[in-house]
């Protein structure tokens, strides 16, 4: 009878690693996403500033301040067509020490 407790101790024991093995990757991925969506979203407010103000060409580059730290942006603007400039906008951070960053290329008709 006493074995059988043990082994189902061990067998729970294991069961329960597994679990937290499992939550702790889950965690991870949710993280991951979580700071994919937040550049997603930075990035669309970036281009509708630009959109609205527009920008001089050339490479410029800056952060979101306070409200989102850890995030940088770069935006690229070069002529492509007569009346249209190519906007490339790269949103920047690091995560685990690994940097990583979207980039969105548009093309916007001059005002």
């Amino acid at each position: 009878m006493l074995i059988e407790i043990l082994i189902a101790l061990a067998i729970l024991s294991l069961g329960l690693v597994v679990l937290i093995q499992s939550m702790s990757s889950t965690l991870k991925t949710v993280s991951k996403s979580w700071r994919l969506v937040e550049a997603t979203n930075l990035a669309e407010s970036k281009l509708a500033q630009i959109r609205s103000g527009y920008c001089d060409y050339g490479v410029s580059r800056g952060d979101f301040g306070d409200s989102n730290p850890g995030f940088s942006w770069e935006i690229e603007a070069l002529p492509a067509f007569e009346h249209v400039d190519k906007i490339s906008l790269k949103i920047l951070w690091s995560e685990n020490d690994e940097k990583k960053n979207i980039l969105i290329e548009t093309l916007l008709a001059k005002k």
